[in-house]
């Protein structure tokens, strides 16, 4: 029997796509069990799944483990200390322990964590995904959803691990998948994770959305330059209306010229808020736009901070780079931090403008601003809203931020509840 842990470690409740997929493969060789809200768990709970299972071997899912705040009022931290991990060990004494995902300094350190390889195997893998009862789905759930594999851009802070082109999931197979999980378990909303939806490509996707016979919704990531490219922007924007979309969100990452540059992400930043305008534009109230930005990019002095409240989008999120020395997956920022213009000192990265330390504060300081927007994370409608939030919810509220615990925390023993029936 293995047990898989996972969690996505955002406020509110998703699932992680990966560790869902690579059960579906393990299946072939052993039963196997998929264990959500891991952050959650005490230990008591960890030995009441020990009991149940009986696992031989313990896995961890770590892609969205990640340290984070919700507010100032309910600082948290993930993964659980050392100490529940080293318990934790202890409760499976005898088991083997392995890891996969892509925030694998976290486990690293524990000598008993194996990395598996095996989930390399997915890297090719696009055919239909199967969901199952004892995945213990929710009703009305947002889920994750892939319809493409594949990234033909270069970022130098990314280490995820990927193909160089793009690789379709067949049209057919991938209306059966939506057309079963609206059947088997009623679900009508997603959260498509592919790295390049928005290409050309997607056109005979969203075609298939808009005419399901039922209400199809989805988010998804979006680039501008792929908007950029089209010959039709008004049509194109339409079917993404058409089709059920209710939030794009945009890696821009800076709105300095010569940082885009260096990090290969085009066009330059009036091209982009040209194209984001006219989308805003036509998706003014129907479609969400969303716009990320990394603090403490190369050649980047920060003097655009103070516009972004202007941006032509709805809401927007910041956030220190992160650049992990000791991790297993490397990114060319951390191959060769020298040459992309970064020092360490105590283990922080540095720039000629600001260090690790200050970027964190400048972020800090952001959201904790009076007009602070929604702190927005990718997907943000599908979190906010497996918890039963609205997706207007402010998180910088602190009756909102109580209300949101309570919420996810209700979500966890409603999940336990099943977990326990199986």
């Amino acid at each position: 029997m293995i047990i898989i842990f996972t969690d996505v470690t955002f406020p509110g409740f998703s699932r992680s796509l990966g560790a869902y997929m690579y059960a579906n493969k393990l299946k072939t060789y052993s039963d196997v069990q998929v264990i959500d809200f891991f952050g959650d768990l005490s230990l008591n709970t960890i030995k009441k799944i020990k009991r149940k299972f009986k696992p031989d071997i313990v896995g961890f899912s770590s892609t969205f483990f990640q340290e984070y705040k919700i507010g100032r009022w309910t600082p948290r931290y993930f993964p659980h200390s050392d100490k529940y991990m080293r318990d934790l060990f202890k409760v499976f004494n005898g088991c083997k322990f392995i890891y996969g995902g892509v925030n694998t300094e976290l486990l690293e350190p524990y000598e008993k964590m194996t990395w598996h390889e095996g989930e390399q195997r997915l890297w090719l893998d696009i055919r239909k995904h199967t969901w199952h009862e004892n995945d213990l789905l929710f009703e009305d759930e947002w889920l994750p959803l892939e319809t493409s594999k594949g990234c033909s851009f270069s970022c130098p802070f990314c280490c995820y691990r990927k193909l160089k082109i793009q690789v379709h999931k067949d049209l057919n197979e991938l209306r059966q998948e939506i057309t079963e999980n609206y059947y088997r378990f009623g679900i009508t909303k997603y959260m498509i994770v592919d790295s390049m939806f928005t290409t050309p490509e997607a056109e005979e996707k969203l075609k298939m959305f808009r005419d399901l016979p039922f209400d199809f919704k989805f988010t998804c990531f979006a680039r501008v330059s792929h908007f950029q490219n089209l010959y039709d922007l008004e049509k194109w924007s339409e079917l993404f209306l058409d089709a059920g979309c209710m939030s794009a969100y945009f890696g821009i990452e800076s709105l300095n010229d010569e940082t885009l540059k260096t990090i290969h992400k085009g066009p330059d930043v009036k091209t982009q808020l040209d194209i984001l305008s006219k989308l805003r534009e036509r998706w003014y109230g129907q479609v969400q736009i969303a716009a990320s930005f990394i603090i403490g990019l190369p050649k980047d002095d920060l003097n655009w901070l103070d516009d972004l409240d202007k941006g032509p989008w709805d809401v927007h999120h910041i956030q220190p780079l992160r650049l992990e020395l000791n991790s297993r997956l490397k990114s060319p920022f951390t191959e060769n931090p020298e040459k992309w213009g970064y020092s360490f000192e105590n283990g922080r990265w540095k720039t000629q403008y600001l260090d690790e330390l200050e970027a964190r504060k400048i972020c800090f300081k952001y959201y904790f601003r009076d007009k602070n927007p929604i702190p927005v994370m990718f997907h943000y409608i599908g979190h906010v809203s497996n918890v039963g939030l609205s997706i207007n919810s402010n998180l910088n509220n602190k009756e909102t931020v109580e209300l949101l615990l309570k919420k996810r925390s209700a979500k966890r023993k409603e999940y336990l509840k099943k977990l326990w029936k199986l």
